[in-house]
């Protein structure tokens, strides 16, 4: 490590490959190897866990999408407790049973002085190294959420995660010259895509969204 360290400084030198050269010389497993390898000299010279409180998540390849969702969820407390509050069977195979390493990543950024590994919980996905490639998070999202509930055994529980995330829209449609109102169906959502604009807060920002919109349509 001393030898990236001059004057408290810590210097590092990158070299740039042809992508193709870097995919034929570098497997999976050397990439992985690769960067544990970064990471312990970091660590040693950086602490996160000492420095903020905190340690994220290992990028494994293109899971950058995944880990910002994960910890954002980690860090909503009223969440981590129903995770947390979970029962489960040591009848289920640790390798297929999402909920459990859910647990146990939250677990480990709770606790570890290290950052940490998704590579668990992608694996009772059943996602192999393949499947690795970047994804919308709003499409995740929507998917890991849906699976969360699918797992809750507890009707308690899966209306505490669906009071949390869920909300519903109700679309009207009104005509004053005419004196026409009629309701649209509701719309159950977990998402809310906001245009920021010069707004400053999220509340104002969803003010805008719910307010109403004209429309001048002919006769």
């Amino acid at each position: 490590v001393h030898k990236y360290v001059n004057n408290n400084e810590l210097k590092i030198h990158f070299c740039f490959k042809a992508k193709e050269k870097m995919i034929a010389a570098m497997g999976s497993a050397e990439k992985r190897q690769r960067n544990q390898a970064v990471g312990t000299i970091l660590h040693s010279i950086y602490n996160s866990r000492l420095a903020t409180g905190f340690v994220g998540l290992r990028n494994d390849s293109s899971t950058c999408y995944m880990n910002s969702l994960l910890q954002t969820l980690y860090n909503i407390p009223s969440f981590r407790r129903i995770i947390y509050s979970v029962e489960q069977s040591n009848d289920i195979d640790l390798k297929s049973n999402i909920m459990k390493n859910i647990q146990i990543l939250f677990y480990n950024l709770q606790t570890s002085k290290n950052t940490c590994s998704t590579s668990p919980l992608r694996t009772s996905f059943g996602w192999t190294d393949n499947d690795i490639f970047q994804e919308d998070v709003h499409e995740f999202f929507s998917l890991f959420l849906d699976k969360i509930i699918e797992k809750l055994k507890s009707s308690q529980q899966k209306a505490q995660i669906e009071s949390l995330f869920k909300f519903q829209v109700q679309p009207t449609i009104v005509n004053e010259a005419f004196h026409f109102s009629k309701e649209l169906p509701i719309d159950v959502q977990s998402t809310l895509s906001l245009f920021i604009g010069n707004r400053t807060n999220i509340q104002d920002m969803i003010n805008d969204m719910s307010s109403e919109t004209e429309y001048d349509l002919p006769n």
